[in-house]
């Protein structure tokens, strides 16, 4: 065959784009954040059959995809704060500071006059 050794090349190079691995060949553990949710993401409505060819062009586990998915499940049943409760509870703590200084205030006046003299 007299093909170019640029067109050679070339084609390993688009063969390579079209056939980026999303962990670069990385453990699962050590994928980023967004890969880890990418690949959950686009695996989530796929049938056992193209799940099991997806993990092996992926190097990993179902059972790892699962762990991510739990993972990413997980990650957004943090406990959340009530923001009007916060925000009611932050305005009595600013009241009570508020009288807290008031009151304070003429005996802060009296121990400056006592330093000073």
């Amino acid at each position: 065959m007299n093909i170019p050794r640029t067109t050679i090349y070339q084609w390993i190079r688009k063969n390579n784009d079209n056939n980026k691995s999303l962990n670069n060949n990385k453990p699962a553990i050590k994928w980023a954040s967004e890969d880890k949710f990418y690949a959950v993401l686009k695996t989530s409505t796929l049938t056992e059959v193209v799940l099991a060819e997806y993990c092996r062009k992926k190097v990993i586990y179902v059972d790892e995809l699962k762990e991510l998915k739990s993972q990413c499940i997980n990650a957004n049943k943090s406990i959340t704060e009530d923001p009007q409760e916060l925000k009611e509870f932050l305005k009595a703590e600013k009241e009570k500071t508020g009288k807290s200084i008031q009151r304070d205030s003429p005996m802060a006046l009296e121990i400056g006059h006592c330093l000073i003299m």
